[in-house]
């Protein structure tokens, strides 16, 4: 045998024996760890599929003789399920991942969908909803036990939708869903044909059907819940519950009409019904506790709302105390396990810190303010270790607008004991940025591991063809749910391998640093009650309450009336005298203004605000935004070294796009029509085309480097390719800016791609340009985030590596953007100032050729 053969015959023996070993833990996992486990699954199949429903003799047919494989399927979705009560997320994925994998999935898919997504629930709500959703899809396409799984399924979404009505952020129209779905389970619950009858899990969905009507207004509705609830109590196996609940839902009516002794009376009703019941389970006083402790804070009887908050939040932690007398005691997040950090829980604590600032504000001496700066940081540390493992970007989304809610308590309170406080100002201002500043580091993170971790670029990769198929509205095929569940693995993996570094990133921002004497920093903060604003200058920093008179009504007539150029010099000056003149003796001096804007002020230029002698705020700083303290380098100047740009025209050779568009965006922006078989019609822009070449020819005449796409050659590949240059990008084209799915810009389409790029696709770019410049129509705008602000496409580019960013806040006349835009290269190139310098000047320029204010304020620097 010679040594070719002799290796050969050694590979071929080292093959069998990894698949040999392969075949060993598969065989040892089917017949050791998982031999004579058929009648847990039918008790798990029972419990967790079915738990809402007493199912039909058919639907456990499916289950009462299962072969080895599927008995191994079933043990892995079990544990995966216990897994993440117990707070282990990468353990439970990895035992759901061998049930992805595993060849009983297709067979099992609407119980798999349901098993993790009612596991998930609140933890990850817009995971679960879509998960739900398909395992309902499927069971109504099976016959006989199918309607069992469809009655669990829509009692699943209801539970989770009714849970999400109090933070709307993550659904449209939440409660309007939960009534269909909740009817849906109402209508076959009563077909004869399903064979269906009630458990006591029924007895609370039509506890919070009703409970959601009383809010929405609709009592007449909500009453024919609760006699559902009351009438038909002999089909529930703890049919005393039914009693308690009534009560409990006839003091919420009493509450929401202010009728405070009635709804008092009710609550304790219903407290003391379940605590009368032998087999009532603790967290059922967790919301007749809360609501009884919100009746005595409308009775101003604060430290009775403050105790039965707490006994609310014991209920919750029962674990952790033996009864409610014990003391509130603070957990650590990590040490919870997935059933006690709950979306309740959080909710819990956000109203004891109200109930104590209440408290601390009509009676000072009865709370101290450091237990209510204890719980707002605890709370905060409750929400973001709860939610940066969830698998969605929506989901993080609601983490920010907790944290808000949670410091605005904390921040009024500061304001009136701030002299118990040596670093106020510091305090306060990491509390205003802490929202925003939470969702933008943690993307920063992810993106600068890019190509150092697995995890990340399969998260990258899952992210975008997701977002594709929610466009697409084909989420629900099978192959994207299984990308869905194959990303919250990976989720799961990042967060294990990244914790630490992830929770010192995310916990705070950092305190500006002002560097020169001509700089200032200014941010904004809006409280449930109160406006406030902190300053930092090189020499002092503070903060001040602004006067806030129906300002929130004020801030929506002054962007109504900037956009439809119908805004006065009076309001101008009113807006001004609000938001700057109560800092304007602390800014003498200052040149440079880097402002961070609470999400309500988002698309007001501060530009254009005017002070009392008529002048624009423009004629005084050079002004830019940003969206946190740690992505903001003062003091970089700019690079010119580079230029890159790229203006499609849109002539009739180029002009269509086959990015698919909903009627309400194509309705919305009048560039885009929806003409024939060749997609999106689009609007020529005749002077982009000379306006890049024109600035071309300014940076040619200085020997720098430049690239210019025209026409067909202004595609999205070229564009790409060459964002990894430092220097200057510079985009004239049409842009949309809606929400992740509807956001983006267009380019010539190509053989490749439609010629569209979207904010989700700019998460995984690697750009280096120093500045990008946004040449589009409402590049700046875009849906505002509570807390976190506005997610527009200057997001997307900085988020990507951009340092800075120009884009527009309106409708922008392609003439006079060219004459904008080519003065603010020339003042850039000739006078070698700031970019917020550039631009102010070529603002100046446009003011002094005669431009309205919409031709020139609505384009804004953000970063630098």
């Amino acid at each position: 045998m010679n040594k070719k053969s002799g290796f050969l015959l050694f590979c071929i023996v080292c093959l069998i024996a990894v698949v040999y070993s392969v075949f060993s833990i598969f065989q040892s996992e089917a017949t050791t760890d998982y031999t004579n486990k058929g009648d847990e699954v039918v008790d798990f199949v029972k419990r967790s599929v079915f738990t809402n429903v007493n199912y039909a003799p058919s639907a456990m047919e499916k289950y009462s003789a299962l072969n080895k494989g599927a008995i191994v399927f079933f043990m892995n979705l079990k544990e995966g399920a216990e897994l993440i009560e117990e707070n282990r997320p990468l353990e439970a994925w990895r035992k759901w991942n061998t049930c992805l994998n595993h060849p009983e999935f297709e067979n099992f898919i609407a119980e798999t969908c349901f098993v993790i997504g009612t596991s998930l629930g609140e933890r990850d709500g817009f995971t679960s909803f879509i998960l739900l959703q398909k395992a309902l899809e499927v069971s109504r396409s099976q016959q006989g036990g199918g309607k069992s799984l469809e009655y669990s399924c829509l009692n699943a979404i209801v539970h989770l939708l009714v849970s999400q009505v109090e933070d709307d952020g993550e659904f449209q129209d939440l409660d309007i869903k939960a009534q269909q779905y909740s009817h849906e389970a109402h209508l076959l619950l009563t077909d004869p044909a399903s064979q269906i009858t009630e458990r006591n899990a029924s007895s609370s969905i039509y506890r919070i059907a009703a409970e959601s009507l009383l809010w929405l207004g609709k009592d007449s509705l909500a009453d024919t819940y609760i006699n559902r609830l009351t009438g038909q109590k002999q089909f529930y196996n703890h049919p005393e519950l039914t009693e308690a609940y009534a009560e409990m839902l006839y003091g919420v009516k009493a509450y929401i009409h202010g009728q405070m002794e009635e709804s008092e009376v009710h609550f304790k009703n219903a407290i003391d019904e379940i605590g009368e019941s032998a087999s009532y389970l603790n967290y059922d006083l967790e919301l007749p506790y809360a609501y009884l402790g919100a009746v005595y804070v409308k009775q101003r009887k604060y430290l009775k709302a403050i105790d039965f908050m707490e006994r609310s939040i014991k209920t919750l932690q029962s674990e952790h105390y033996s009864s409610v007398e014990e003391p509130l005691k603070l957990i650590p997040p990590d040490l919870m396990n997935g059933k006690n950090s709950t979306y309740n829980l959080v909710l819990c604590y956000l109203r004891l810190q109200y109930f104590n600032k209440m408290a601390i504000i009509n009676d000072p001496a009865s709370v101290e303010l450091k237990k209510v700066l204890e719980l707002t940081q605890y709370t905060n540390q409750l929400i973001k270790s709860w939610f940066l493992k969830a698998a969605d970007e929506e989901t993080l989304l609601r983490a920010t607008k907790l944290i808000k809610k949670s410091n605005s308590n904390a921040i009024d309170l500061l304001w009136d004991y701030q002299d118990r406080f040596d670093d106020v100002v510091d305090r306060v201002y990491l509390l205003k940025t802490e929202a925003s500043s939470f969702y933008l580091n943690y993307l920063m993170e992810l993106r600068k591991n890019k190509g150092k971790s697995d995890a990340f670029d399969k998260i990258s990769n899952l992210t975008l063809e997701l977002t594709n198929a929610q466009q697409r509205n084909d989420y629900l095929k099978t192959g994207n749910v299984r990308k869905r569940l194959a990303l919250l693995k990976y989720k799961a993996e990042l967060w294990n391998k990244k914790s630490d570094e992830l929770k010192q990133l995310v916990y705070n921002d950092v305190i500006p640093d002002i560097a020169e004497g001509d700089q200032a920093v200014v941010k904004y903060f809006m409280s449930f009650t109160d406006l406030y604003v902190t300053y930092y200058t090189e020499s002092h920093k503070g903060w001040k309450r602004l006067e806030t008179i129906n300002y929130h009504e004020k801030i929506l007539q002054l962007k109504r009336g900037i956009k439809s150029q119908s805004v006065s010099n009076a309001e101008l000056q009113r807006f001004y005298d609000l938001l700057i003149k109560p800092v304007e003796k602390e800014l003498e001096g200052v040149e440079r203004l880097t402002i961070l804007s609470d999400e309500r002020l988002e698309g007001i230029p501060f530009e254009l605000l005017k002070n009392e002698e008529g002048q624009f705020l423009i004629n005084q700083y050079a002004i830019n935004y940003s969206y946190s303290s740690k992505v903001s380098k003062v003091n970089s100047l700019p690079q010119t070294n580079n230029f890159l740009a790229v203006a499609p025209g849109f002539t009739e050779e180029n002009s269509y796009s086959s990015q698919s568009l909903t009627r309400d965006v194509i309705e919305d922006y009048s560039f885009i029509t929806r003409n024939s078989e060749r997609g999106v019609s689009l609007a020529p822009i005749p002077f982009s085309t000379d306006e890049v070449q024109e600035i071309g020819q300014l940076f040619n005449e200085r020997s720098l480097n430049n690239h210019i796409y025209t026409a067909k050659k202004a595609t999205k590949e070229n564009l790409a390719k060459n964002l990894s240059n430092p220097g200057i990008v510079h985009i004239a084209t049409h842009g949309i800016s809606r929400d992740k799915f509807n956001s983006g810009l267009f380019f010539s389409k190509n053989e490749e791609d439609n010629g569209f790029l979207s904010l989700q696709e700019l998460y995984n770019f690697e750009i280096k340009a120093d500045l990008v410049v946004l040449s589009a129509c409402k590049s700046g705008t875009g849906k505002v985030f509570e807390g976190e602000g506005v997610m527009a496409l200057p997001r997307g580019f900085i988020y990507a590596g951009a340092s800075n960013v120009i884009g527009s806040l309106w409708k922008v006349h392609d003439q006079k953007t060219k004459t904008l835009m080519i003065s603010f290269y020339k003042h850039l190139l000739e006078k070698e100032v700031t970019y917020a310098e550039a631009l102010r000047l070529a603002k100046l320029d446009c003011i002094e050729k005669g431009f309205l204010p919409i031709d020139w304020a609505g384009f804004v620097l953000i970063g630098n």
